[in-house]
């Protein structure tokens, strides 16, 4: 990313529900959210699509998104955007061990609370004790005591209720050449009604205008697995510059918010055994199910590194123009990669 970036916080409605496979080929499972990859391959295939004269390097995207991640619509017009729950916090200081099984539960965090833990409350645990934090949407999200009183009857309404659902169903497939049957599972993430999504986009200021272009694009065309029939359609609502700071150089810790791979450079700056993180495998398929992308391993969002140096990740390949026997090349027209580089903003200063 070039340093003359702008950021913006986009605002997404979901208008149906996801498929986004995250499982083996016929037992699978899907996110329940818009992961960082996903929505920079969407991006970067459009971009071909559209400009095909556009010669897109790699190695130097000139955008980069975090994950799409849920935020609650009040009553009142206002949103409460939410992040993934640090996971530095299930390292609860022995005096507050009581509310470890409280805060296993807890999924997703308000912006708020991350301000507090920016503010010096390195511990969830430090403010439930001083009755701070508040949990809701069935124990899956913590929101100040501040913002649960001001909206206690949509919150009381909501209680038990659960930010996502999914459902799943058998179907089969048929081999085109004997006709020969595999079931297979098929599973959507739906939201609850009061949930959009929210991400934060850098863009440099020469791809903003097709960065635009590309996500109203993006919005009919839908983002993950079956979209022929409707699912992964969004509506863009909003698309604010931020003041965000993600390249704080007194920073002491890290959250990531997108999926990552790191670089050879920041694995040897993290301080690794201090750091907080959970593996994934990122998989998939191409061409209707026909190409199998290579796996990658990444770390989730809710990592939290300690380094002096903004975390960097990779842009790994997924399938060159000669897999598949020339069905890449023909069919797609350039190499398909996954966009591992994380995203962070500083939470320790």
């Amino acid at each position: 990313m070039a340093e003359s970036n702008t950021t913006y916080k986009l605002m997404l409605r979901p208008r149906s529900g996801f498929h986004l496979q995250n499982g083996g080929a016929h037992h699978e499972s899907t996110d329940a959210f818009v992961r960082s990859d996903t929505l920079s391959a969407a991006i970067t295939h459009l971009c071909f699509q559209q400009y095909p004269n556009s010669e897109l390097n790699f190695e130097a995207l000139p955008f980069k998104f975090s994950s799409l991640m849920p935020s609650i619509a009040l009553p009142s017009g206002d949103n409460i955007p939410l992040y993934p729950r640090p996971a530095d916090q299930w390292d609860v200081p022995k005096q507050f061990l009581s509310f470890h099984k409280d805060i296993k539960s807890i999924k997703w965090v308000s912006e708020k609370v991350i301000n507090r833990l920016k503010e010096g409350h390195n511990f969830i645990s430090l403010l439930l004790p001083k009755e701070q934090l508040k949990p809701v949407f069935g124990n899956q999200v913590y929101v100040t005591i501040e913002e649960y009183n001001a909206n206690k009857g949509f919150f009381e309404d909501v209680f038990s209720q659960s930010l996502f659902s999914t459902t799943s169903r058998q179907r089969v497939t048929l081999d085109r050449e004997n006709s020969a049957s595999m079931p297979f599972t098929f599973s959507v993430a739906y939201f609850h009604r009061a949930v959009k999504l929210w991400c934060y986009l850098d863009v440099e200021k020469s791809f903003e205008t097709k960065a635009k272009a590309l996500l109203n694009l993006l919005s009919d065309e839908g983002l993950g697995g079956d979209r022929t029939v409707g699912l992964g359609q969004f509506s863009v609502e909003t698309m604010e510059k931020q003041l965000v700071d993600t390249t704080a150089k007194a920073a002491k810790k890290w959250l990531n918010l997108g999926v990552f791979n790191p670089s050879e450079d920041s694995i040897s700056t993290i301080d690794w055994e201090q750091a907080y993180f959970e593996w994934s495998t990122r998989r998939g398929w191409t061409l209707n199910g026909s190409l199998r992308r290579r796996e990658s391993r990444a770390l989730n969002e809710g990592a939290v590194f300690p380094s002096e140096n903004h975390p960097k990740g990779n842009v790994v390949l997924a399938l060159s123009l000669e897999d598949g026997n020339g069905l890449v090349k023909e069919r797609i027209g350039h190499a398909v990669y996954r966009d591992l580089r994380g995203y962070f903003i500083p939470l320790q200063s």
